[in-house]
């Protein structure tokens, strides 16, 4: 007896999950493509294009990138509306599933390459750093189209002063210049 209703239960439980799997497959159906991504200058495959299809209120339904070469596989649902396909260094491409290109269950988009303008920056490196405990100076940035001697640039560096007697005072301490010899400077 308890066979008997352990097979009617298996039985029954094996229809159930045909009937649910041909809702789920009914709900999945959809057709198959397959895509080729190529260059429209050379015609060689192109790795690593971002494809995205998108249904008819502009969201993402499913994505895929392109292998190495350069196919990817998306199954197509009733309610998918366009691809888009995207890398940088070629134009950003976008099309409807109901154009003609894509009516085959193969086909082969192809990208224009497009050249990337980065704006021009520029780099400047700062009048005075640190590192640890000494403080270096770029004299550069201090000096003028009108300065001769290095007097007329220490003139201008912060936190030093130059005086009379041809003496460098640095933070108000008085150091002769030329690594202790007190020679003027001219």
């Amino acid at each position: 007896m308890v066979r008997k209703v352990f097979s009617l239960f298996i039985l029954w439980m094996c229809v159930v999950a045909s009937i649910l799997g041909e809702k789920v497959q009914a709900q999945g159906e959809g057709r198959k493509l397959i895509l080729r991504i190529v260059s429209a200058e050379t015609g060689q495959a192109i790795s690593d294009v971002i494809c995205s299809v998108w249904d008819s209120t502009h969201r993402r339904t499913a994505f895929a990138q392109t292998n190495h070469e350069g196919l990817v596989t998306f199954t197509i649902l009733p309610h998918d509306h366009a691809l888009s396909f995207a890398l940088l260094g070629y134009k950003k491409r976008e099309l409807l599933l109901a154009s003609p290109e894509l009516s085959v269950e193969r086909a082969t988009i192809r990208l224009e390459s497009e050249e990337i303008k980065l704006r021009e920056v520029h780099i400047k490196a700062p009048p005075i750093t640190s590192h640890g405990d000494t403080l270096r100076y770029r004299v550069k940035a201090f000096a003028g189209a009108q300065d001769r001697y290095i007097e007329d640039v220490l003139k201008k560096l912060p936190g030093i002063q130059y005086n009379r007697e041809n003496e460098i005072l640095r933070f108000s301490e008085t150091k002769p210049p030329e690594g202790g010899k007190r020679n003027r400077l001219k």
